[in-house]
């Protein structure tokens, strides 16, 4: 389960980043083209953050659609499937142009004095 490794590494650099700040709540964003089963990685998050400063934090997984360009006709559209025609021209010759993304988005720290 690769989601696993992915949520340790999440952590890692959610630790990284906060410099020592509480962190509250993680925003990690998934493309529907990343490859990353989001209800596995939601499994794997309470035990990526088991015994650090993140076990108390929430996490929340938002994904992100996809975005394709047809080649043929230069059209680009929103989509949650690869396996699509152009909406335009009715090709099947397209290239992503997002949604493989996969990374920590956004931290909500705790100013602690």
């Amino acid at each position: 389960m690769h989601e696993l490794s992915l949520a340790v590494n999440a952590v890692e650099i959610c630790l990284e980043e906060s410099k020592g700040q509480r962190i509250s709540k993680v925003v990690i964003e998934k493309g529907v083209f990343s490859g990353v089963d989001g209800h596995a990685f939601e499994f794997a998050w309470p035990e990526a953050t088991k015994g650090t400063d993140l076990s108390e934090s929430a996490m929340e997984l938002v994904e992100r659609d996809g975005l394709l360009r047809c080649k043929s006709c230069q059209h680009s559209f929103a989509s949650k499937e690869l396996i699509t025609l152009c909406p335009k021209c009715e090709n099947f010759n397209f290239e992503i142009i997002e949604g493989r993304e996969f990374r920590v988005l956004s931290l909500e720290v705790e100013h602690v004095s």
